[in-house]
């Protein structure tokens, strides 16, 4: 990218990649990090981008208000429609049906029935989350959590657009908002450096994790939801165990904010900057240890292995002299 990279997604099979830059472009990369194809023509920066349940729609939205909809597989553009804002747009997502795609923005909620992305049907916009700048589709219970202007959290039904919880999430302002794949929790990012996660079934906090030394602006859980990453302005990543809150990596690489964050099916982590830069974390035990035989001089001793990896076959990948 020619300049930040604001937002990363990652389509639900694994295979492609999509992120969204200051340069005006979304770029698609395969699973290895390779260049696929270059959307571009976007008329300002590129804030979010949101690949639908099935892959077959990527959605883009742009700080001036215009939301594109790609055929993220051949680069065809569907459709770019122009919505009315006051504030920059900051957040899209697609319903757990993909039925529905939503954009955030600093200047109002706004809707689409996307069953056929060449010709969106708008939507009443909802009655609750007018100005707000995160969302997430919980995957049960057909609800539609947003940040408010004062911090708090609202729910709403999208059956009926009924406000089902409002709550103040405690955090200064509310800067992110993810959910587990399962549904059962959502984490949200605060400007108090904080991440604090919520229970979707009783909306009770069920921890607050604590260790960036700045503000939390983005998250993202790993397929199987047992891992959160959370990361940004401190231009750190840490990587948290869900059920025990504990801090299981802290990634540093980045020069600038970290603005995106996704998981792949495997496990991987993906992060974007406002440094440019695409970074890819593996996060397993096995490819760290062969990161570590390849840049040292001389192999880790079979007592060195044993006492920081107990139980992992490591013969195959650090061949001792």
């Amino acid at each position: 990218h020619g300049g930040a990279v604001n937002d990363v997604d990652v389509s639900s099979d694994g295979r492609l990649v999509a992120s969204a830059g200051d340069d005006r472009s979304v770029r698609i990369w395969n699973a290895s990090g390779a260049a696929e194809r270059l959307l571009g023509g976007h008329s300002d920066h590129v804030k979010a981008v949101a690949f639908s349940p099935d892959a077959t729609v990527l959605a883009a939205v742009t700080r001036d208000h215009t939301l594109t909809l790609w055929n993220p597989s051949t680069g065809r553009r569907y459709t770019t429609l122009a919505f009315t804002g006051m504030g920059t747009g900051t957040d899209v997502a697609f319903s757990p049906d993909g039925g529905t795609v939503t954009v955030m923005s600093l200047g109002g909620t706004f809707r689409w029935r996307v069953s056929d992305p060449a010709h969106p049907r708008p939507l009443p916009a909802p009655t609750g989350p007018r100005t707000s700048t995160a969302m997430a589709y919980p995957a049960r219970g057909g609800l539609l959590v947003a940040s408010t202007p004062a911090g708090g959290i609202a729910v709403w039904s999208t059956a009926d657009d009924r406000l089902v919880k409002a709550f103040p999430a405690m955090q200064g302002s509310t800067q992110d908002i993810a959910a587990t794949p399962a549904g059962d929790l959502i984490a949200t990012a605060g400007s108090d450096h904080t991440v604090r996660l919520w229970s979707t079934r009783t909306w009770k906090g069920r921890g607050t994790l604590t260790g960036h030394t700045a503000a939390v602006g983005t998250l993202a859980f790993s397929r199987d939801g047992r891992l959160l990453a959370s990361a940004g302005e401190d231009h750190t990543i840490v990587v948290w165990d869900v059920r025990t809150h504990r801090r299981i990596a802290t990634l540093t690489g980045h020069s600038a904010d970290v603005q995106g964050l996704a998981f792949t099916p495997d496990g991987t982590l993906l992060s974007a900057g406002a440094d440019q830069r695409i970074i890819h974390w593996p996060l397993t035990a096995t490819e760290a240890t062969r990161r570590i035989c390849r840049a040292t001089a001389s192999p880790p001793t079979a007592a060195q292995l044993d006492r920081y990896l107990p139980g992992q076959d490591t013969g195959a990948l650090c061949p001792q002299p």
